[in-house]
């Protein structure tokens, strides 16, 4: 059907839309041979080249198909399928739409991703969307989404880098991150609030902890050459951060995904190469928020009963106390979990435990961010009488003497 141009509503965002005078001469000479596609709102879908071009020929209507749109998905996905492919990407265009692909998935579906909660996920949709199920869609790797990300969160904050490579731009943000500033990050109260995690520090994992978070720690309680031990590592960002604070790292998990990680279950205690630390980093899975989003393993504490959890705990914080320095720190980090039976304040729970063994210097607020509950959480928490929980607890542990 012919549809008027000034009622088709041009949102697609490309920064780079090639030759439209010769397109334009094109269709002027032959016509245009593959109609617009539109959803039933008259929104463009795919076309955005050719509407230019019979913008500028001075059209007053087009042949155009109309697509009966579900949602905001399946905008986007005519979008990707039958636009962004007909003409090659630039490497921002293509991490752009990589990065709205897995945000508008994330809306969905709920998130799990920078801490965030997969225990009140709304069950009409299932499983809560991560990077890896992107990947899978968009048949890339994980690490291709994880930068293409990376990249267009960059272009976001410097629009000026618009016009570079991909590759460029990885290379500015290695440099910054090389000679970042710590101090800009350092925070002087007992509330660490992040907007976003930094970029570049640590690869994509669930429940990844923020570098500033990090950056904190070894600020506050280690001195350039000490010794952090990080025995259930995940992304790696304890490495990375440590890296440009000139601090020793000693890496572990039970499923390394980095070479610089050694494979070890921390649940047979500590290696001995770990002997003499100034701080441990302890960031378990809160325990079975994100079960089946780590290992298998039958030691892995998402795997566990709630009594085993605590018992595995306790071990932990054990073999901890052997190891430390002497009037080292342990930094234990962990947020409440929300069922219908109510609220499980980890938190609390691990205090009782731990000041058996050790001194409580600090208890730090550190946020969630807020897109972690949906609409449909709030209205169950509601109708069940709960409270959402917007943080987890932070505590700073020194050892007894």
């Amino acid at each position: 059907m012919k549809v008027k141009l000034t009622e088709i509503k041009n949102t697609q965002a490309r920064r780079e839309d090639g030759d439209i005078k010769e397109l334009a001469k094109s269709i002027q000479e032959v016509g245009l041979i593959c109609p617009l596609t539109l959803n039933q709102n008259y929104k463009l879908l795919a076309g955005r080249r050719r509407f230019k071009a019979i913008s500028e020929l001075g059209w007053e209507e087009v042949e155009c198909n109309i697509l009966n749109s579900e949602n905001e998905l399946f905008d986007f996905r005519v979008a990707i399928e039958e636009n962004l492919i007909r003409k090659p990407l630039t490497d921002i265009e293509m991490a752009t739409a990589i990065k709205e692909y897995d945000e508008l998935k994330r809306k969905l579906y709920g998130s799990a991703r920078r801490g965030e909660r997969t225990d009140l996920t709304s069950p009409q949709y299932g499983e809560v969307w991560t990077q890896k199920r992107t990947a899978e869609d968009l048949n890339i790797s994980q690490q291709a989404v994880s930068t293409a990300i990376q990249i267009a969160g960059a272009v976001e904050e410097h629009p000026e880098w618009a016009k570079k490579t991909g590759r460029q731009i990885l290379h500015i943000l290695k440099d910054e991150r090389e000679g970042l500033d710590i101090h800009n990050y350092i925070r002087p109260y007992n509330l660490w609030s992040f907007a976003e995690p930094l970029a570049g520090f640590g690869k994509e994992y669930p429940g990844r902890m923020p570098a500033q978070i990090v950056i904190n720690l070894l600020w506050y309680f280690t001195d350039e050459g000490d010794l952090v031990v990080d025995p259930m590592a995940g992304g790696g960002t304890t490495i990375d951060v440590c890296k440009i604070m000139n601090r020793k790292v000693m890496a572990y998990d039970i499923q390394p995904i980095r070479e610089d990680i050694k494979k070890w279950d921390i649940t047979q205690g500590f290696p001995d190469e770990c002997s003499n630390a100034q701080l441990i980093l302890l960031d378990p899975p809160y325990w079975q928020q994100k079960k089946g989003k780590y290992s298998a393993d039958e030691s892995n504490l998402a795997n566990l009963s709630l009594d085993e959890f605590y018992v595995k705990i306790e071990a932990l914080f054990v073999d901890a106390q052997k190891i430390l320095a002497p009037q080292g720190y342990l930094a234990f980090i962990i947020g409440s979990t929300i069922k219908n039976i109510g609220r499980e304040d980890h938190a609390l729970k691990c205090y009782n435990i731990a000041s058996q063994y050790f001194n409580l210097i600090y208890r730090i607020i550190v946020p969630y961010p807020t897109q972690q509950y949906t609409g449909f959480d709030i209205v169950r928490v509601k109708e069940n009488k709960q409270i959402l929980n917007l943080y987890r607890d932070l505590m700073i542990f020194q050892k007894k003497t």
